[in-house]
């Protein structure tokens, strides 16, 4: 298992091109990868992305939070869900 730290994370979703963003995008589906609450935290407070979200681009969203019930029932919010 591998911590990763948010200025690895935010150099990923910057597209940055460093040794730190290989090695973690070649542990996807190989190494389990940890993220720490205040390193997620960071990271949210960082992203500064206004491009479309899941509901401008149509996109089914995949979740087990309730608190998404309004977006589905409001908005338009398209969700996934599994046979079980």
């Amino acid at each position: 298992m591998i911590l990763v730290d948010s200025s690895v994370w935010i150099d990923y979703f910057r597209s940055a091109d460093t040794p730190q963003v290989a090695l973690l995008g070649s542990c996807f589906g190989r190494t389990r990868i940890a993220v720490g609450d205040l390193i997620a935290a960071e990271v949210l407070q960082g992203i500064r992305d206004n491009r479309p979200r899941c509901i401008e681009d149509g996109l089914t969203l995949l979740h087990s939070d309730r608190d998404f019930a309004p977006f589905a029932k409001h908005l338009g919010l398209r969700e996934a869900y599994t046979q079980g």
